[in-house]
């Protein structure tokens, strides 16, 4: 009885004191959650003053609930040996419970009732999103407040603190610019990156916050929390595909399945409607043209995960990289893989025959159960998805539709998009989402926005903005468009190996 006695009488001091603190973050935040009931207006891509407001509260309470978090842990500092609670004295376990009571308390569970708020105002039922709340504040605790609270133990006040933080984000900026990336995860397989690393910080900074309530050996504890700043940074870049892969396939509802993919001869040059990218600049693009053989009736496959290498007659060979990632696109002809060539390279052998090969990791899909939206109506909830809408003459002006999906708590996932102009005969232009999440099975993403959103943008061939745009046929009405929005649930993962025949690469260039 005297453990809890003990436990709470900290947590109410430490609410007396700072209930000023948390009243002002609370409100905030719950303004913060007012202003997500207008977000359906800023899907459409306006910049209004609610959506510049909700920035700058995002900014101060990212801010905020770390700060309280970190000076009720200064309340009874452990560095030094002349504190209060030293004297009384009080077990470390008793004011660690507290101080962990109150972060829970005081912290966590208001953002946890905002972001709930949140969904309900945007008309979804909280509840059916509750897995996701909780995931959500459970990553927001292991890759932003458990390694605040671990600088907190080490440091003297704030002053100190915010000296360490801000070494520590130097450290990581200095590391993230002299350290590239070995890891080919791309396409579906970035959030084991992301995960692992936040399931090492969270390890990491527990073990320190533990060791330094048990022990108090600052100055043994300080070097550790250095090198693990560190360390940590390459456990992103340096996730082995291999590791992924098996990952992958572990969660994978089926095994693997007997799809293969060719290269299809038949087609030759470019993918119908592509344009020149300005991201990737210096190089030439060339669309390999593949088919799937194999496939099993009722599902689609996308490819994840693409590494090319070709060979010249002289020998020479040139591999995908990273930084010069492969994608999948699609046209009315079938799939195409978009292969980013150096300039140099092209220029010296795009006229030559071009042998090679890739490896590629498929994903098969079921499709879900098509649901429309009408350009220009009210957004309508989806099950599954959450909020979708479609928004005519959205993008600078010019004459185009953005269609959108809005998900609390992750990106929607896997969305394929057919808008069919009004009063067209036949079905429109088709586009996609992509998506980090392949066979994620946390219902939640580490953001800062409770909800998230997918968005596609078609325009008309004669609009003002067509660059990354589905293009639909000139004079398209907009107005009234039919929006068909279809979920894709990967079922199965398959590594496969592709074979390029002999090939000119100035055939399927742009």
């Amino acid at each position: 009885m005297s453990h809890l006695f003990h436990i709470f009488h900290i947590f109410r001091k430490d609410l007396r004191r700072y209930w000023p603190y948390i009243l002002a973050l609370s409100c905030l935040t719950a303004v913060q959650a007012a202003l997500y009931g207008r977000l359906h207006l800023d899907f459409a891509g306006f910049t209004t003053g609610s959506d510049r407001a909700r920035h700058i509260l995002e900014s101060a309470l990212g801010f905020g609930w770390p700060f309280l978090a970190a000076v009720v842990i200064y309340e009874d500092s452990l560095p030094g040996s002349t504190q209060d609670w030293l004297f009384r004295p009080i077990g470390w376990r008793k004011l660690l419970a507290a101080k962990c009571l109150f972060v829970l308390i005081a912290v966590v569970l208001p953002n946890i009732i905002a972001d709930a708020c949140s969904v309900a105002l945007l008309g979804l039922d909280p509840f059916e999103y509750l897995p996701g709340l909780l995931a959500r504040h459970a990553l927001r605790v292991a890759g932003l407040l458990l390694p605040v609270l671990a600088v907190a133990t080490l440091t003297t006040g704030i002053p100190q603190g915010v000296v360490a933080i801000v070494a520590i984000v130097a450290v990581q900026g200095i590391l993230s610019t002299l350290v590239e990336s070995s890891s080919d995860l791309m396409g579906g397989f970035e959030w084991l990156r992301f995960m692992s690393f936040y399931a090492v910080v969270a390890v990491f900074c527990l073990a320190i916050v533990i060791r330094q309530y048990a022990t108090r050996l600052t100055t043994q504890h300080r070097p550790a929390l250095a090198l693990g700043c560190i360390l940590v940074f390459f456990v992103p870049t340096r996730f082995p595909a291999s590791v992924a892969g098996l990952a992958q396939r572990a969660l994978a509802p089926q095994a693997s399945s007997p799809v293969r993919v060719e290269f299809d001869s038949i087609r030759t040059g470019p993918m119908a409607g592509a344009i020149p990218s300005p991201i990737f600049r210096g190089t030439n693009v060339v669309y390999l043209p593949i088919r799937f053989d194999g496939m099993p009736a009722g599902l689609q496959a996308r490819v994840h995960r693409v590494t090319v290498e070709l060979q010249t007659p002289e020998g020479q060979r040139w591999a995908s990289t990273p930084t010069r990632p492969v994608y999948q696109g699609q046209d009315g002809t079938g799939s195409w893989l978009a292969v980013h060539l150096p300039k140099e390279f092209f220029e010296r052998h795009g006229s030559e025959r071009i042998r090679g090969s890739a490896r590629l990791a498929v994903a098969l899909y079921s499709a879900s159960t098509p649901a429309t939206v009408i350009a220009g109506s009210p957004p309508v909830r989806i099950s599954g998805i959450g909020l979708c809408g479609a928004t005519p003459g959205a993008r600078h002006a010019a004459r185009t539709i953005f269609a959108w999906c809005a998900q609390p708590f992750q990106q929607p996932r896997h969305l394929v998009m057919t808008v069919t102009p009004a009063g067209a005969p036949v079905p429109g232009v088709v586009r996609s989402t992509g998506s980090t999440n392949l066979f994620n099975p946390l219902p939640a993403d580490f953001d800062f926005d409770p909800i998230s959103v997918a968005r596609v943008i078609f325009a008309p061939a004669d609009s003002e903005y067509t660059f990354d745009a589905g293009v639909l046929p000139a004079g398209s009405k907009l107005d009234g468009a039919k929006v068909t929005i279809t979920q894709l649930t990967p079922v199965s993962l398959a590594d496969v190996t592709l074979v390029i025949p002999d090939i000119v690469l100035r055939d399927h260039s742009i």
